[in-house]
Order: structure tokens, then sequence, then C-alpha cells
């Protein structure tokens, strides 16, 4: 396979291995076997019912961390996929959005190996008309109302598991 630790780790979602291992000067854009670099193992779900929530910060997590190591978002492997091209067809939505939000339009645009660009993938994995929209326009979110929409939606998961909880113990002091 020709993957290194960087690539494993990325690919497990283990942004603190990702963030050692690049502090140790590890190669943020070294390609294993198949010419995919960490970065595009990083934004691939590993299980075909998708990630929980857990599992989706910790993906994006780790993505954040490659890009912010200076992983280059617009590197394809030897079928002409990028990290957005894996993103639409194997990730999670918020992983989709950062890395589009990283991406200059040259990546949105980019055709693989198929000839397809990401947009063209968003029917077949059921992603949502926002993602859809931004994919087909090339204007997607800036990494800042992102990080804000991340917040909001953290926030609220929050609050429905504590709502969930405040109502069972209330119907368990009622009964």
């Amino acid at each position: 396979e020709g993957k290194m630790a960087l690539h494993f780790a990325a690919q497990n979602g283990a942004a603190d291995a990702v963030q050692l291992l690049l502090q140790a000067r590890a190669s943020v854009d070294l390609r294993d076997a198949d010419g995919r670099t960490p970065l595009s193992h990083a934004v691939v779900s590993r299980d075909e019912d998708g990630l929980d929530g857990w599992e989706q910060e910790m993906r994006l997590r780790t993505v954040k961390v490659l890009v912010a190591g200076r992983a280059n978002v617009a590197l394809a492997d030897g079928t002409a996929s990028t990290a957005l091209h894996y993103a639409v067809q194997h990730g999670a939505e918020p992983t989709i959005e950062y890395i589009c939000s990283v991406s200059p339009r040259s990546v949105i645009f980019a055709p693989d190996g198929q000839g397809k660009r990401a947009a063209e993938y968003v029917r077949d994995h059921q992603h949502t008309r926002e993602i859809a929209l931004m994919l087909q326009t090339g204007v997607c979110a800036s990494p800042a109302l992102t990080e804000k929409r991340e917040k909001k939606g953290k926030e609220k998961r929050r609050r429905h598991e504590e709502g969930e909880e405040g109502e069972e113990g209330e119907e368990g002091e009622e009964g």
C-alpha cells in the first residue's frame, strides 16, 4: 500500500497523532502507492453507514490539522481525484464544506479521471441542496463561517442531549 504513519493516523481520524507527526517533520503531502495524500485519507468515512457526531468532529479536526500543516488541497491521486472528490463521495457534510471553503475554484471545478467534477457526485451520495449549490457555483462558505456553523451545531446537539435527559428525568419523577 505504501502508506506511512501519517497516512494511517489521518485515515483513522487521529488528529493528535497527525499533529505530533507533523511536528516531527512528517511530509504533509507524502503520497502512498495510489498517489493519495494523508488529506485524501482523512476526508473518507471508514464505514458505509456514515459517521456519528463524535467521529465527524474528530475527522474534521484531523482535516483541519492537515490543512493548518499546509496540506495541498489541490493534489490529485493516480485517478485524478482530489480530497474534495473523496470528501463528496465518502465524507460527512461538515468536512465537504470545510474542504470547499479552503479550496481554490480550480480545485472545486476540477474533473477527476472519469471526467466528473465534485458536484456531479452530490446526487449519488444524497448530500443537501446547500452542498450541491456550493459545489456547482464554487461559492463556498469562508472558513470562519464554517467554524461558526460548527459551534452552533455542537451547541444545538448539546442542548438536545440535555433536553432529552431532562425530559426523561421529569417523567421518572412523575411516575
